[in-house]
């Protein structure tokens, strides 16, 4: 059980907390993101920039045109889900790597 304000390390058995300033469901503490390998944060990295770019485009036509196009929805959409998938895979490459697989 975590203090109130405070969220725990995603991975299991870990006892690790921080301060939840910015709302965020889950987290991953340093020790075990120093477990994730380079590679799969930086297309992490990359696709949380391709999902703020897509979603800052979408808002800009959104105004400028009065509503999106399918295809510019769905671009959003995409990116946001791509971004998802990558930070469950940066988990699951911690909790393996904690858990030693």
């Amino acid at each position: 059980m975590t203090a109130p304000g405070r969220i725990a390390c995603c991975v299991p058995f870990c006892r690790r907390t921080c301060r939840n300033d910015g709302g965020f469901a889950e987290w991953i503490c340093g020790k075990h993101w120093a477990a994730v390998s380079k590679t799969t944060k930086r297309r992490r990295r990359l696709a949380d920039r391709a999902k703020a770019r897509a979603f800052r485009r979408s808002d800009q036509q959104y105004l400028e045109q009065g509503g999106l196009t399918e295809s510019q929805l769905n671009r959003a959409l995409a990116a946001g889900e791509l971004s998802r998938a990558l930070w469950r895979r940066c988990k699951r490459e911690a909790t393996e790597r904690a858990m030693g697989i």
